[in-house]
């Protein structure tokens, strides 16, 4: 897609120059290529008479010359040109627009028409993942338990993680009715900071997440318990997981890091997993609300080439009660506060 829509800029602006007495091309960059310290500037010019070449990096002009170099290889009258651009010539810019004119020498810089622009990438050298590849990413930022804590949670204090994590179990217990009936799964249960307060107030608690190290983490901080069992997820859905074996299902402080189509496809597996009558809970940060606007906004702010696979999405109340209908919940309850919506919906009971 990249590639034809710069191919038909390119063949526009070829028509453009041709009608002043010029044309010329780009051999490298290319749209979007990625850099370090530097790129390779090369390509040609065609005219009657010689022609000055500038480019520009974020409209700050890098680099000027004649076009001075036979390119037989395009034609009698066509002349190269060649650079190399460093990095350390313009301000430093993860994504930056790159502009090539060119002009007669004759004529004033006014008069230069541009050959090429399109944006390249500025990188660190090393090899950033893609959204998709949630659990590497999260292995990534749970080296070690302080690391996990941080990750999940903002912050490295224990006394605040026991405390949190308490709260949070405590919560769902009074909205979800949990009792020591109940077989409870966890969605993205990362290092089993609510898990372990949960525990032992339902008959079996699973936790699931897409991190082998997170799920290293729950497991030392479950240790001692016999009636939890940990599952890494796949990152798509809860393959792991029959249908109709769980009485309650819930993820919190987790649809953030998704995607919408994969937000719906937890919640459409939150349903299939449950028995009749089950219930589920989910929640996000709210678009809408005082903090969850502020928290877009910086979100908004980050460099676009830099955003993190993880990064913190929104949602609406309408999203969410929207994705729980369309999986086939038939009781849907909503609650938007501050920050955050959840949303708790019931599987119908059976009538049978």
């Amino acid at each position: 897609m990249w590639d034809l829509f710069w191919q038909r800029r390119e063949r526009r602006l070829w028509k453009k120059t041709a009608r002043h007495g010029l044309s010329g091309a780009l051999d490298c960059p290319r749209p979007a290529q990625r850099f370090v310290h530097g790129f390779q500037l090369r390509g040609w010019v065609a005219s009657e008479a010689p022609a000055v070449v500038t480019a520009y990096l974020g409209g700050q002009k890098v680099w000027q010359s004649e076009a001075d170099t036979p390119r037989p290889d395009v034609g009698p009258s066509a002349r190269g040109f060649s650079t190399f651009i460093r990095a350390g010539l313009y301000a430093h810019r993860r994504i930056v627009v790159l502009r090539v004119t060119a002009r007669l020498a004759s004529a004033a810089e006014t008069d230069a028409l541009t050959l090429h622009e399109f944006p390249i990438l500025r990188g660190d050298g090393g090899t950033r993942l893609p959204r998709w590849a949630y659990g590497r990413v999260w292995d990534q930022d749970s080296t070690t338990p302080a690391d996990a804590m941080d990750a999940v949670a903002g912050y490295t204090d224990a006394t605040e993680w026991e405390r949190s994590g308490r709260s949070t179990a405590d919560n769902l217990v009074h909205k979800l009715g949990i009792t020591v009936s109940d077989d409870v799964l966890e969605v993205g249960c990362g290092a089993a900071r609510v898990g372990v307060h949960l525990a032992a107030r339902c008959r079996h608690w699973s936790g699931a997440d897409v991190s082998p190290n997170m799920l290293r983490f729950a497991r030392a901080a479950l240790e001692g318990t016999n009636n939890t069992s940990l599952h890494q997820l796949n990152g798509f859905d809860l393959a792991e997981f029959d249908d109709a074996t769980m009485d309650v299902v819930y993820c919190t402080a987790v649809f953030m890091h998704l995607d919408e189509w994969d937000r719906f496809r937890y919640v459409t597996e939150f349903y299939r997993v449950l028995r009749p009558g089950g219930r589920a809970y989910f929640d996000n940060f709210d678009l809408r609300s005082p903090d969850g606007w502020r928290l877009f906004r910086q979100m908004s702010e980050l460099d676009v080439a830099v955003r993190p696979p993880n990064v913190s999405k929104a949602s609406t109340e309408q999203e969410l009660t929207w994705y729980a209908e369309q999986a086939g919940f038939s009781s849907i309850a909503s609650e938007t506060g501050q920050l955050w919506i959840t949303v708790i919906a019931q599987k119908q009971a059976s009538t049978g």
